[in-house]
């Protein structure tokens, strides 16, 4: 009684943190579009999807992969420097292979968007990849330790300070034509100070050393890389394949819109994303403390422990969503008047993308439990039907209903994401006890 009491305490705690971040984050975009326009908001919606992408396939399964065998290995010293070093050198590299074609093939990434002014977006997207991929992975490391409350900082208040502070600087400083890079030259620097910051932070925390690049190579060249590589392909693969649904799912709105929709609509229509995006908070925060019980309550207790605590945490995610929902929905008037007229219209997709939101909710810790649990198989089987099933819908409804049928290709989305998790955590265990 006493640890779950902890627990809620702990949560709300967390939660209070992150909605620190939320005035940061709107004035984030608030200040974007202010300074940059809707035009300038809509190539960083396309390039920031292109960018959530290239994260997944150079992280080669995303933060999913990361949390997975940080989380599983955090309980011994020995073992999680290993396997920090080992992730940490691949991460490495593959991000900057990936960033290397990316910049190089900007063009032809442009062209397939009918979109060639997007070729410099690109390539400044690019130069980010590599950052944010390792940021990434610094910021599961702390989530695997059990460290929720810094994981939380540097990935909301911190890192969307540190943007804010470079895109303003550089509204000002670069001048003429050059000005509309601004934001992406800003949101490259405030990636590299806090992967920076963080890197310095871990240090910091643990007692011990805790990176060697010479044994992180040694773990994938050395006389067991060949066993090593066998044995985390065995479990990235499908978590890859997960991972890559998941993001074609969470962002399917904007893969087809830009087909159908100018770039100030799509200006306004990524505004009204970010600000229904303010719902998640609930989710992504209880997301931050789940990983280290999930796997402590399954090397104790076994995995019926482990699923009632993700069942408790989906509930709490669930009440919580409620309470921010009806919040928002007095307040989101207000803050749209804040973007000026042009932005107007996004009142209309909101008030619907917060239901797609609140469904995110209320699926998000269990699809983090099937991966922790080993359950990846079946899940990557539901959600590979849910993109096909996505994928019809998507076309005929941006097809026929612009910017409207996105909106309810979002919530269409969500709904795939969750029922899949859901389905996937609880083949095979029965009811909640």
């Amino acid at each position: 009684m006493r640890s779950s009491r902890r627990l809620y305490k702990k949560s709300i705690f967390i939660l209070a943190v992150r909605s620190v971040s939320v005035p940061v984050r709107f004035l984030l975009n608030w200040l974007g579009a202010f300074l940059y326009g809707a035009v300038v908001m809509g190539a960083f919606s396309i390039t920031r999807f292109f960018l959530d992408i290239l994260v997944v396939v150079a992280g080669l399964g995303g933060d999913k992969v990361m949390i997975r065998f940080l989380a599983h290995s955090s309980i011994d010293k020995n073992k999680f420097r290993k396997m920090f070093s080992a992730l940490f050198v691949l991460y490495a590299f593959t991000a900057f292979l990936f960033a290397t074609f990316v910049f190089f093939s900007s063009g032809i990434i442009a062209s397939i968007y009918q979109k060639m002014w997007l070729v410099p977006f690109l390539k400044l997207t690019a130069i980010t990849l590599p950052f944010l991929v390792l940021l990434i992975f610094v910021n599961q490391a702390f989530k695997a330790i059990n460290k929720p409350l810094i994981a939380t900082i540097i990935e909301t208040t911190a890192y969307n300070a540190l943007v804010l502070f470079f895109i303003t600087i550089f509204a000002f400083y670069i001048k003429g034509h050059y000005k509309i890079f601004g934001f992406h030259i800003g949101f490259w620097f405030g990636t590299l100070s806090v992967f920076v910051i963080a890197l310095w932070i871990l240090h910091k925390n643990l007692n011990y050393r805790f990176l060697s690049i010479k044994d992180g190579i040694n773990y994938w060249l050395g006389k067991s890389g060949k066993d090593n590589i066998q044995k985390f392909l065995r479990v990235a693969l499908p978590i890859f394949i997960i991972s890559v649904s998941y993001l074609y799912l969470m962002n399917i709105d904007r893969i087809f819109l830009p087909k159908f929709v100018d770039g100030t609509n799509l200006g306004v229509y990524y505004i009204a994303g970010r600000v229904a995006g303010l719902l998640q908070i609930i989710g992504i925060g209880l997301l931050a403390i789940t990983p280290a019980i999930i796997v402590k309550k399954l090397k104790r207790r076994g995995q019926k422990s482990a699923i009632n605590f993700i069942f408790r945490m989906s509930l709490l995610a669930f009440i919580l969503s409620l309470f921010a929902l009806g919040v928002l929905i007095l307040v989101v008037p207000f803050l749209l008047s804040l973007f000026g007229q042009v932005y107007g219209s996004a009142l209309s997709y909101i008030n619907y993308m917060l239901i797609g939101t609140l469904i995110f909710n209320i699926g998000i810790i269990a699809g983090q439990g099937v991966v922790l649990l080993d359950k990846q198989n079946l899940l990557m089987k539901n959600l590979l039907l849910g993109v096909v099933v996505a994928t019809i819908s998507g076309w005929f409804l941006t097809s026929h209903f612009g910017i409207i049928g996105g909106v309810w290709l979002f919530i269409l989305a969500q709904a795939i994401i969750s029922i899949s998790n859901w389905l996937a955590l609880l083949s095979g265990h029965g009811a909640i006890g």
